[in-house]
C-alpha cells in the first residue's frame, strides 16, 4: 500500500500547474482505495479516488480512476483536472467538519438514516440524524437533522470530506476523513475564529447551521 500511495502522489504530482498543490493522499478505514485532494490557485479543492474497483455507492460523487499504472494515471489526471468541477470550503463546511471532531465530548455521534444501503436505484437523498447517549437514563435520543446542514453533510460525504464507519459490535457513525482533517487545518486561519463563537453558543440537543451562515446560503 505504501509502494502504491507513493506512486499515486508522483503521478499526480507531474500534473500539477502553477500554485496548484497536492493536499493529500489518504484511504478510508474500510477501504484499500487512494483518496487525492488537490488546491488551486483560488484555494478551491477537487478529490478523485483511486481503486481497483468502482465505488460501491452512487452517493459517492468523487470520479474513480481504476488503474495501478502510474502512466495512465498520470495520464488521466491530467485529462481530469482541466475540466474538473472545483468545490470551495465554505465557512458552513468548515463549522459541519468541525462539529463533528468535537462531537464526541458532547456524547453526541452522527449517522446516516437506515434506509441508505436499501435506497432504491439511490433515488433519494441521504438523511443525517444526530444521535446522544444518555448515560445517567441508560438510553439514546434521536434527531434528525434540518435540511439546511443535511445538505452540508451531503456534499461533505459526496466528496469524500467525511465517511461512515461501523466497528464491530457497534453502530455506524460518521467521522470526519484525513482529506477533511487536512482540509480543517489549511482554513484554521480565516475560519477557527469564528467557529470557536458558533462553538460556545451551540446547543447540542440541537446542531443548526449559526444563522449568519444560513443567511449567507440564502443568498449564495
Amino acid at each position: 500500500m505504501k509502494e502504491r500511495e507513493l506512486m499515486v502522489r508522483q503521478a499526480v504530482a507531474k500534473v500539477l500547474t502553477g500554485q496548484q498543490r497536492l493536499l493529500a493522499v489518504t484511504r478510508t478505514r474500510k477501504s484499500e482505495s487512494l483518496y487525492v485532494c488537490v488546491l488551486n490557485e483560488q484555494r478551491q479543492y477537487v478529490t478523485f479516488r483511486v481503486s481497483f474497483h468502482a465505488a460501491k455507492s452512487g452517493f459517492l460523487s468523487v470520479p474513480t480512476f481504476v488503474t495501478g499504472n502510474p502512466e495512465i494515471l498520470e495520464q488521466a489526471v491530467r485529462d481530469y483536472l482541466p475540466k474538473a468541477t472545483w468545490l470551495t470550503l465554505t465557512y458552513r463546511d468548515y463549522f459541519v467538519l468541525s462539529v463533528i471532531t468535537v462531537s464526541h465530548l458532547h456524547h453526541i455521534r452522527f449517522q446516516i438514516d437506515d434506509l441508505y444501503n436499501i435506497f432504491s436505484d439511490e433515488k433519494e437523498a441521504m438523511i443525517f440524524y444526530q444521535v446522544r447517549d444518555s448515560y445517567k437514563k441508560k438510553h439514546i435520543i434521536v434527531n434528525g437533522l434540518e435540511e439546511a446542514t443535511n445538505q452540508v453533510f451531503r456534499k461533505l460525504f459526496a466528496s469524500g470530506l467525511i465517511a461512515s464507519h461501523q466497528r464491530p459490535g457497534d453502530t455506524p457513525a460518521v467521522y470526519v476523513s484525513e482529506m477533511g482533517m487536512r482540509l480543517l487545518d489549511d482554513f484554521a486561519l480565516p475560519f477557527v475564529q469564528r467557529f470557536m463563537t458558533d462553538y460556545a453558543q451551540l446547543d447540542w440537543n440541537n446542531i443548526t447551521l449559526p444563522e449568519e451562515a444560513r443567511l449567507a446560503e440564502e443568498q449564495e
